[in-house]
This record gives C-alpha cells, sequence and structure tokens, in this order.
C-alpha cells in the first residue's frame, strides 16, 4: 500500500491521507464533510458524454450530486450559458428497521470510498454499527452506450431484520448558476421511473430514465406488486421492503439511461439553422428505452464486463509506465483518466471543457489554449480521437474569422473561451 499527504497539491487536492494499494486507485478511509465539493470532483465517473460526480447514492443538490451532460449549454441566469445538470438517477436511500441509514455519517465502520481509474469504477462500503448490515455500492459510467449509468447496491445482514430500499430520480439538482428547467415531469409508467424536464432558455428536452431490478435474500427478484412507488413534482421513487434472515444479502441494480434533444439531431448543425424540425420529446424517450431495454437485458454483470474491455483498451494505447516512483505513476494515471472522461470523442462539433464533466464551471467551454493539454496524448495513443479534437476547432473557424473583422483584423480571431 501507498500513502501519500497533499495540501496544496492541484493534482488532487486532497487534505487527508490518500490511499493506493495497486497505483490504478485512489481510496479514502475517512468520510471528511468540509471537502464534499473536493472530493465530489476527485471520485467522479464519465465517458466524455457525462460527468457524474463521486457523491454518494443517497446525496441530494446540497451535498453537491451532480450529473453533468454534454452539448446541453442553455442559460438560467441571463449571463452564464453552462451545461445542464439533469435530474439525478442514481438516487437511493435505506432503513433497517425504520432507522435510516446515511452514507458517511451511519456507514462509519470499515468505511471506504475507491476510484478505479483502470476500470472507470466508483466503490463505497462500510458498516453501520448497531444495525448488523454491511453495505457496498458499485458504480460505472458505460463506455459500451455513453448514455447508460449503473450501479450495484448490495446489503449484507448479519441478523434477522427489515430493510427498506427507495430508489428513484431526484429532479432537484446542484446547478452552479440557477435551474435550467422550466417544467420536470415525473413518472412511473410502470415499465420505467422517468423525469422529462424542458430548458428554460432553448427549450429543449433532458430526459432521465431509470429501471430497478431488486434481488431479496432468496435470490428471487421482488415482483412489482411488492413495490410502492410514489411521486412528487420534483422526485419519483419506487420502495422495496424486503424481510432478511442472518447471512442474506439483498442486491439493488439500477440502470440509469440519459437522452437530451440534441443526442438525436442530424450533423453537427445547431437547432434553428437547419430546416430539421426538433425531436419531439417522445422520439427522445424512445430512443433512451431501447438503450434502458438493452441494459436490462445484458444485466449487471454483462454490462460491467463490455465497460471494462473498452477501459482496457484504451490503457493498451496510453499507459504510461514509471518505475521507483509511486506517486509519479498514480498520478499519470489519474491525470490520463481524467482526460479521457473530460473527452467527447464520440463526436466532433464539442470542446474538451476546462473543468471537463465534473462540474459546471467555466461552463463546460475550451479555453483558447485547451488543445496544449488535451491533444498530445490523442495525438500519440488515438489518432481518431485527436482528428475530433481539430475539426472542433475548425468548426469555429468561421466564428473566429467574423471576430477578428469586428475587431479590424484579418484572418481568424480565436475566442478565448468557445462552447458548441
Amino acid at each position: 500500500m501507498c500513502r501519500y499527504f497533499f495540501k496544496g497539491v492541484n493534482a488532487l487536492q486532497l487534505e487527508n491521507n490518500l490511499n493506493s494499494e495497486t497505483l490504478w486507485e485512489i481510496y479514502e478511509t475517512t468520510f471528511v464533510p468540509e471537502q464534499v465539493v473536493t472530493t465530489g470532483s476527485n471520485y467522479m465517473i464519465g465517458n466524455g458524454y457525462l460527468g457524474y460526480r463521486g457523491t454518494f447514492s443517497d446525496s441530494t443538490a446540497s451535498d453537491y450530486v451532480a450529473c453533468v451532460v454534454s452539448d446541453t449549454y442553455d442559460n438560467a441566469d441571463g449571463v452564464w450559458k453552462e451545461l445542464v445538470t439533469a435530474p439525478n438517477g442514481l438516487f437511493t436511500t435505506f432503513d433497517v428497521d425504520g432507522q435510516s441509514i446515511r452514507w458517511g455519517q451511519d456507514l462509519s465502520d470499515g468505511y471506504r470510498r475507491e476510484l478505479n481509474v483502470r476500470y472507470g469504477e466508483w466503490t463505497a462500503s462500510g458498516r453501520a454499527p448497531g444495525t448488523g448490515v454491511t453495505v457496498r455500492e458499485r458504480r460505472i459510467a458505460s463506455y459500451d452506450d455513453i448514455h447508460l449509468l449503473a450501479s450495484r447496491l448490495t446489503i449484507s445482514a448479519e441478523r434477522g431484520c427489515t430493510v427498506t430500499v427507495r430508489s428513484g430520480i431526484d429532479g432537484e439538482v446542484w446547478s452552479l448558476n440557477g435551474d435550467h428547467f422550466s417544467t420536470l415531469s415525473p413518472t412511473d409508467d410502470g415499465n420505467a421511473l422517468e423525469i422529462a424536464g424542458v430548458t428554460g432558455e432553448s427549450g429543449y428536452d433532458v430526459l432521465v430514465r431509470k429501471r430497478t431490478v431488486v434481488t431479496d435474500g432468496s435470490g428471487a427478484t421482488v415482483l412489482p406488486g411488492d413495490v410502492k412507488a410514489s411521486t412528487s413534482p420534483t422526485r419519483v421513487v419506487q420502495e422495496y421492503s424486503v424481510p432478511m434472515d442472518a447471512g442474506q444479502t439483498l442486491t439493488v441494480d439500477s440502470f440509469v439511461v440519459i437522452y437530451s434533444t440534441n443526442d438525436l439531431r442530424n450533423g453537427s448543425d445547431p437547432w434553428g439553422t437547419s430546416a430539421t424540425p426538433r425531436p419531439a420529446v417522445t422520439e427522445v424517450r424512445a430512443a433512451a428505452e431501447r438503450t434502458l431495454l438493452q441494459a436490462t437485458e445484458l444485466g449487471w454483470e454483462q454490462t460491467v464486463t463490455r465497460h471494462r474491455t473498452i477501459w482496457e483498451n484504451h490503457w493498451r494505447r496510453m499507459d504510461v509506465e514509471i518505475a521507483g516512483d509511486d506517486a509519479a505513476q498514480l498520478f499519470i494515471r489519474y491525470n490520463l483518466y481524467q482526460n479521457m472522461i473530460a473527452t467527447p470523442a464520440h463526436t466532433d462539433h464539442l470542446p474538451i471543457g476546462a473543468r471537463g464533466l465534473s462540474c459546471q464551471a467555466y461552463q463546460g467551454a475550451a479555453f483558447w489554449d485547451q488543445e496544449v493539454f488535451n491533444l498530445p496524448v490523442f495525438l500519440y495513443t488515438n489518432p481518431e480521437i485527436a482528428r475530433n479534437i481539430l475539426i472542433y476547432r475548425y468548426k469555429t473557424l468561421n466564428g473566429a474569422r467574423k471576430k477578428a473583422r469586428d475587431l479590424g483584423y484579418q484572418g481568424a480571431f480565436y475566442a478565448w473561451i468557445s462552447g458548441d
């Protein structure tokens, strides 16, 4: 095991001990509430389409939970156009015999939160003293289908008890410069949970659909007839109450799919510059349901296997091995991971944001010198991604020429910061 003490180091900005056993992961064994902003970024997962902060499943807007989605530029406060934070599809809480159990404060025995950069997996675990339950959660932002978030929550009982799990979508999200949704529509259509939001400035749809599969301690799937559903103006939740015997484990698999109207546009022309009408929310829902159906049919294990295979291919191309300096080895892998998940490799009309997809700071925009930092790794390891990064700049060339003309110059004057 390697242990480092960082204070004021930009690489990870942790003020407590940072541990690594394999030089492929970082983890903490003490939860520090004052660091929720920093650790939310440090332990995040992502895939270039979305970034999900490394918060806990029961976290809410006050804990800076956020899922930042690419290609969703919108203005909420009349000043800043930024990426939207989507409703939180991984929202899950649980009780044991009516006693609420919270991550961080209650699951203190053997507590551990980990980010494995080799496979892009977030894990948290701990035991709640006095309750007789041990809890573990794993999650990924899939690279097999970039619209998919998946998690597996397991609750193991040391004694007979009743575990109540509430799994749903929370529409109250952390947003840096105001609420981006003019309307939110939470629903349980009997097939999946959903929150559909319409952005206030641009009026396009951001849709989150979720399906949960709960397996009780005997290995049987909890049937829909045993599930209670509740809907409020900003939240839709399904409640599972499951009696458990000593030694049994309850498993909760969540599959969450996120789509926006902009994901369905043809080519890279913004809406309004083409005669093509904007897709209706029904088309967005149909695309989301196709991904959700495939994920639930595959199941958790196969979903993770496909995701891991893609990460293994990434690392075959880009891993850098450093002998004799564990700190440098850990840092370079961590930074390669962050560069990968910040890059919208799936398209050539979006930038690599200065803050990636970790939050809305810098509005999801690229600065004029962004490629100095992000391009070289792809130029030498994945030229196709490097080409997309350069094409993005080419597609802003007309704007750069206009800026030069407006300022009385010839040629092209590239923007200090640029978005879509």
